[in-house]
C-alpha cells in the first residue's frame, strides 16, 4: 500500500474494505481495491490446492527426503498437509533467511499492519530449526512465542562475497554505454509500504533534475511494479529494471547506490560501493543507519549537495570501517568474524540434518553448537 498521507496519516495506517467506505484510497486508487479482491481469490485456490491432504502426502511419499529447507516468508498454511507428513515421518525441517532484519525495533507487525504479533506455540511452529542471523531476529522470534531451542543464529548466507559472485554470473548483464561518460548512481528501491509520499516524490524530482548529468537505475522490488510509483521516472528516460537483472549484477555496475531500505544494501555495504541511505524518504530506523553503515542524508539540500559530488565522481561518504564490520557481523553474519566461518558452520548444520535418523536425534547433534552460537550473538 502506498506511504502517502490521507488526513494527517499514512494509507497504509487506515483500515482497508472490499468496497468504498472510510478508506479514501478506495476512491482515488480503485485498482487498489482490485488487487486485494484478486490476491484474496488466489490464497484460497492455493490454499486449497497446496494445502490439501492428498498434494502433502504425496510429495513426501515421491521424494522420500532427508531434510527440508523452506524459505523465511514461506506461506506454510498453504503446505500444511506436507508439513504435518514430514512431522510424521520424523523428517527434519529447516527455515532459511532469504534477508537480514532492516529495524531497530521488533514491533514491525503492530507498526506496519496496526496488529499484535500473534502468539505460537512450540506444537504450531512448523520449523525444528530456524536459522536467524541477527539478536533482533531472535526476540522477534521469541516474541512470537518460538523457544530459542529451535533458533539457530548461524547468519544469512545470501549476504556474503562468494555467494554474490555466483549471482553476478546468473541472468541478463547490464549493458554500459561505452559513449555514456555519467557516473552510474542505483537506487534499491523499497515497497510503498514503509515509504512516505512526499519524500519520494523529492528524490523524484532530483533524479529527473539530475538525469542530464547522472546515469540513474531503479532497481525496483522484487514483488513490485515498475509502474507502482516510478512511472513518472520511467516517461523521462530514466531507467527502471524488474527482475530481469539481478540486484548483484546492477551493484557491480553501480558507481554509487542509494537506498531507502532494503537489505540488498547489504551486498553494496560487502562490494565497498559509496553508498547514500536517503531518510527522508522513510519514518523507520533502520539497522544500518543505527550502526552508521551507510552515509544519511536527511533533507532535499543535502542529496542536491551529493549529487552534485558524484556528477563530477568527487563524492565519498566519510564512515569508519570498524562500523561498517560490526554492521555485517552483528546484523548479518550471525556474529561470525568471517564468511568464512559462517559457510564452514552452514555447511555443517546441513551434514547434521541429513545424516540425522529422526528429529530429537538433530537436534541432539546441533544443541552443542547452537548454544554457542547464541551466546556469541547475544554478548
Amino acid at each position: 500500500m502506498s506511504g502517502g498521507y490521507i488526513g494527517g496519516g499514512k494509507c497504509k495506517t487506515t483500515k482497508p474494505f472490499w468496497i468504498f467506505g472510510r478508506n479514501m484510497k478506495s476512491i482515488f486508487y480503485p485498482r487498489f481495491h482490485v488487487f486485494r479482491i484478486f490476491r484474496f481469490i488466489i490464497d484460497r485456490v492455493l490454499k486449497s490446492w497446496l494445502g490439501g491432504k492428498a498434494w502433502g502426502d504425496r510429495a513426501v511419499m515421491l521424494e522420500q527426503p532427508n531434510v527440508v529447507v523452506l524459505d523465511h516468508a514461506f506461506a506454510t498454511e498453504w503446505i500444511g498437509s506436507f508439513i504435518r507428513q514430514l512431522k510424521e515421518r520424523q523428517v527434519p525441517t529447516i527455515s532459511f533467511p532469504h534477508s537480514s532484519f532492516m529495524f531497530t525495533h521488533s514491533q514491525v507487525l503492530h507498526v506496519e499492519k496496526k496488529a499484535d504479533l500473534p502468539q505460537i506455540s512450540e506444537d504450531e511452529f512448523p520449523w525444528d530449526c530456524i536459522l536467524v542471523e541477527s539478536r533482533m531476529r531472535v526476540k522477534i522470534l521469541n516474541d512470537l512465542g518460538i523457544p530459542s531451542t529451535n533458533i539457530y543464529p548461524l547468519g544469512c548466507i545470501r549476504f556474503t562475497k562468494w555467494w554474490n559472485d555466483q549471482l553476478s554470473h546468473i541472468g541478463r548483464q547490464f549493458e554500459n554505454d561505452a559513449v555514456d561518460r555519467r557516473p552510474i548512481v542505483l537506487y534499491l528501491a523499497s515497497g510503498t509500504n514503509i515509504t512516505l509520499e512526499k519524500g519520494m516524490n523529492q528524490l523524484k524530482k532530483l533524479m529527473i533534475l539530475y538525469q542530464d548529468r547522472i546515469r540513474f537505475v531503479v532497481k525496483v522490488h522484487a514483488r513490485r511494479s515498475r509502474t507502482e510509483i516510478f512511472s513518472e521516472l520511467m516517461a523521462k528516460g530514466i531507467e527502471v529494471v524488474g527482475n530481469e537483472i539481478s540486484s548483484a549484477v546492477l551493484i557491480n555496475a553501480a558507481d554509487y547506490v542509494i537506498i531507502t531500505a532494503s537489505s540488498t544494501v547489504n551486498d553494496a555495504i560487502l562490494k565497498g560501493k559509496k553508498i547514500v541511505d536517503v531518510r527522508f524518504t522513510m519514518d523507520n530506523e533502520t539497522t544500518f543507519a543505527k550502526y552508521r553503515a551507510v552515509y544519511p542524508v536527511f533533507s532535499f539540500e543535502e542529496l542536491k549537495e551529493v549529487f552534485d559530488n558524484m556528477a563530477k565522481f568527487q563524492w565519498t561518504p566519510n564512515l569508519e570501517a570498524s562500523s561498517i564490520d560490526s554492521y555485517i557481523r552483528e546484523c548479518v553474519h550471525g556474529g561470525h568474524e568471517s564468511e568464512n566461518e559462517l559457510i564452514e558452520n552452514c555447511l555443517k548444520l546441513f551434514s547434521e540434518a541429513v545424516s540425522a535418523t529422526s528429529i530429537k536425534d538433530f537436534k541432539i547433534k546441533l544443541d552443542h553448537t547452537r548454544s554457542k552460537l547464541m551466546s556469541r550473538i547475544r554478548a
